[in-house]
């Protein structure tokens, strides 16, 4: 189930078929992250 899952995350992100929530928005922020972090560690990372 869990791949099934993530295969499901990581398609809508190369996709760009998701919405950041402004609560995410400060994490990354409070983190020194950027979208494109994000992105990058949800699809690459296994």
């Amino acid at each position: 189930m869990f791949d099934r899952i993530l295969k499901e995350m990581r398609d809508k992100i190369r996709n760009r078929e998701y919405i950041l929530t402004i609560y995410g928005e400060e994490e990354m922020d409070n983190d020194s992250l950027s979208i494109y972090d994000v992105e990058h560690c949800a699809i690459i990372f296994p």
